[in-house]
């Protein structure tokens, strides 16, 4: 059986990862089956974690579902298939918080120690040397060699999910009658709600800035590099300018209801505190 694998996005997941897009601007992206995260420098596809890969999956697909069933006019179909991604994407979030806080210590640098071989005492045997032992451990699992993404491309990933689903509501807003408004607005609320308590989690656990350098931004273009909260979090900046654009495209092209207006207005006063806190909290880069 083909395993499923959670689509991570671009600008989310630049620093750390080279990826492909999850979502357009209106609609979720296709939940391809084949994986797309892959290590910095390295060609082995890394999947999400199984905890967390599965509930990202499954948001993905209903999120789609939820679209397909408005146009279709199915609006209970489309309600039950937002709450269903609700609820994943909320499951999504608790699974990256455990793998988080039980994430393995920094992996020790390779040692090198001496085998102490005794000197035959036959002396039809050669003298025998002592021979250096290289122990070497893959970082960020103790043993071995890594498998699956780390915990700063799993946040990211589930960060974009949050993302996808506030987008993927203000897509739907525009044609949705009751009780669909009222899920599309659970969804929209809860996303940008999530991803609120998804940042003060970690800028609570995350080190802060080194002063000396400044905060390290990832880059949407280039040369990847090692991911940490300070390369990944300035990077859920360019998803909250996604969705204030949206806000401005909708009001602009298509006639709103005092309440759908209201809601974006909402939306668009959190998006911008959002933006203003990440800013607070990881400062850009100055320019030069």
């Amino acid at each position: 059986m083909t395993s499923l694998r959670a689509v991570l996005p671009l600008a989310l997941v630049t620093a750390a990862v080279a990826v492909t897009p999850a979502v357009a601007s209106t609609q979720p992206a296709e939940p391809a089956g084949a994986p797309v995260a892959h290590a910095a420098g390295g060609d082995a596809a890394l999947p999400l974690p199984g905890i967390v890969n599965v509930r990202v999956v499954r948001a993905q697909n209903l999120l789609q579902h939820a679209a397909k069933y408005e146009d279709l006019g199915q609006a209970d179909k489309a309600v039950t298939a937002l709450t269903a991604a609700r609820s994943n994407m909320t499951k999504a979030w608790k699974a990256t918080q455990y793998l988080i806080a039980n994430a393995p210590p920094p992996a020790e640098p390779a040692s090198v120690r001496k085998a102490t071989v005794r000197k035959p005492t036959s002396p039809t045997k050669a003298k025998r040397r002592s021979i250096p032992l290289v122990k070497a451990r893959a970082s960020g699992t103790g043993a071995g060699v890594a498998v699956y993404a780390d915990i700063y491309t799993t946040a990211a990933a589930v960060i974009s999910l949050q993302h996808a689903v506030a987008m993927t509501a203000m897509g739907m807003m525009d044609n949705a009658a009751e009780p669909l408004l009222t899920a599309v607005s659970k969804n929209l609320f809860a996303a940008l709600n999530a991803r609120d308590g998804a940042i003060a989690y970690i800028h609570s656990i995350a080190p802060p800035p080194v002063a000396a350098d400044g905060s390290v931004h990832a880059h949407t273009s280039g040369a990847p590099i090692a991911g940490t909260w300070d390369t990944i979090m300035p990077s859920v900046v360019p998803d909250v300018d996604d969705e204030l654009q949206q806000i401005a495209g909708i009001r602009a092209t298509i006639k709103l209801s005092p309440g759908r207006a209201r809601l974006l207005n909402d939306a668009e006063l959190q998006d911008r505190r959002t933006e203003s806190t990440l800013n607070t909290y990881w400062p850009p880069v100055p320019a030069g």
